[in-house]
């Protein structure tokens, strides 16, 4: 009985003791962190250790020609200092450049109109044609390998800055200040698009200079800055050239260049039914993941711009469907002409029917290459160089869509 009592105490003892140390530990005053030197750091750094250690924290912001966007340059609180319960903490931090002088100079306005060029067949002649600007048919289907060189370097000369059209669509428009972005498209699959006259030693494609790949590529090696890129929407038959069309595939997405959707056969989607509609768009996604599977991109080249509207019964179809167990889904449409088109910032965006302009003369003024991009030269989007910035006159900031994620900066011009 004794024994047991004796437990009972030491039990206790050991209880009380436990309870004592446990409470000093919650009631003790805990010791502070010191202050660290935040000075050349993100100020994201910054905002968690004021976070983490019960500080006021205010953000002070000035343009520096010398310390980069976000990092700190000078903090209220020497590095070493003893912290306090709600001590406040103030950070200078780096706006960057100033550049709103550059703006005006530049007339930056990233809700301006983006060309987005369609382009067929690119043919070599050895006669003057017709047509004041090269092209060989009167349907305008058909440009002339001289006269898309002298596109070219009208787009270069004229500040253009070719871009992929994925990246215009989602608005990843990088482009250096004071340059505008272009989107070049090319519908068919036509021979002369992408033409292989051989193999070299080493199994690598061997491209007629004068197909418009072989064109783009020379632009490319003479100005670098100039970006090139394009997007090829093929049909069933890709580029005609069964020996080689998987390895020009691969070769396109493989140096810079996107693969899209121009249905199986080019039909008008209004005169099909809707099975009819899933195999057309659905044939050519099955198709893409067999030979470059999830390197393509999910938009759709409308035939014709059918079925001209977001409510006909087969639009559905375009944008989603299943074939031959083969699930697809369509992130964008293009027209095959109608203009160029508005920002991908701007309130009125879509990424249903979205405008081109063709490339060919048509009457000669209203509806030509030429003319539309001379039209452009008022109306069209000027970068302000930063991927993540959207730069606007102030007056046109009501213009801009409401789910922008990137940093909206606004000035007078």
């Amino acid at each position: 009985m004794e024994m047991r009592k004796r437990r009972i105490n030491i039990l206790l003892f050991c209880l009380c003791l436990f309870t004592f140390f446990y409470l000093l530990l919650i009631f003790m005053p805990k010791r502070k962190e010191k202050m660290i030197d935040i000075v050349g750091l993100n100020v994201s750094v910054a905002r968690k250790f004021a976070r983490d250690n019960d500080l006021n924290l205010k953000v002070k912001e000035v343009y520096s020609d010398k310390v980069r966007k976000d990092i700190v340059i000078k903090q209220s609180i020497v590095a070493g200092k003893q912290l306090q319960d709600k001590d406040t903490l103030t950070v200078t931090v780096s706006l960057g450049k100033d550049e709103r002088e550059l703006y005006k100079k530049y007339k930056v306005n990233e809700l301006g109109m983006i060309p987005i060029v369609v382009y067929h067949e690119i043919e070599k002649v050895d006669e003057p044609t017709k047509q004041e600007d090269g092209t060989t048919d009167k349907n305008g289907f058909v440009r002339t390998v001289d006269a898309f060189k002298k596109d070219l370097q009208y787009y270069y000369e004229h500040q253009y800055r070719m871009i992929a059209l994925q990246d215009m669509v989602e608005g990843n428009i990088d482009v250096e200040m004071g340059k505008s972005p272009i989107v070049l498209t090319f519908d068919g699959g036509y021979e002369n698009t992408v033409k292989v006259i051989g193999e070299t030693k080493n199994g690598e494609l061997r491209i007629d200079p004068d197909c418009a790949f072989g064109i783009l590529e020379s632009f490319k090696k003479q100005y670098p800055d100039f970006q090139v890129t394009a997007t090829f929407f093929v049909n069933e038959h890709l580029f005609g050239d069964k020996k080689y069309n998987k390895k020009i595939l691969k070769w396109l997405v493989e140096n810079g260049y996107d693969i899209g959707n121009g249905t199986m056969t080019g039909a008008d989607i209004t005169a099909l039914d809707y099975t009819t509609t899933e195999k057309e768009i659905g044939g050519m996604y099955h198709l893409f993941e067999d030979l470059i599977p999830e390197e393509y991109v999910s938009i759709v080249a409308l035939p014709n711009g059918s079925p001209y509207q977001v409510d006909h019964k087969n639009y559905d179809a375009v944008l989603e469907g299943t074939y031959d167990q083969f699930h697809y889904q369509t992130y964008a449409t293009l027209q095959p002409e109608f203009g160029a088109n508005v920002s991908c910032f701007d309130l009125s965006f879509s990424i249903d029917f979205i405008k081109r302009i063709k490339a060919y003369h048509g009457d000669g003024v209203t509806d030509s290459l030429e003319n539309q991009m001379q039209e452009l030269e008022q109306t069209k989007y000027i970068s302000d160089g930063h991927i993540k910035q959207v730069v606007v006159p102030r007056e046109q900031k009501a213009q801009l869509r409401l789910d922008i994620a990137h940093e909206v900066i606004t000035y007078e011009p």
